[in-house]
């Protein structure tokens, strides 16, 4: 399973760039859901993570995020895939 991701510290500007990145991430984000093994989470074995280490490259389902959360973001740096906006450099290099 390899998913490294990163938080776009980009703030919300108007303009039609910005649905053409959101569409972009959107579609990074179903490449890398449809890697083999990523289709569950890399603790517990549960469908359909939406939770990512980007420094460990794991997808996890939300039960195991918060176990990781809780070792602190020097050993996992979790972010959802759904809530946070991702960078897509990020993604792409995940692929």
């Amino acid at each position: 399973m390899a998913f490294r991701g990163g938080e776009d510290g980009g703030g919300g500007g108007g303009g039609g760039g910005e649905d053409g990145l959101e569409d972009l991430t959107k579609a990074i984000i179903d490449d890398v859901l449809r890697i083999p093994g990523n289709e569950v989470c890399c603790d517990c074995g549960a469908a359909d993570p939406k939770w990512l280490s980007t420094n460990l490259g794991i997808l996890t389902c939300i039960e195991c995020s918060g176990i990781h959360r809780e070792m602190g973001v020097h050993i996992s740096r979790i972010q959802s895939m759904e809530l946070d906006k991702l960078g897509t450099s990020e993604l792409l290099v995940s692929k």
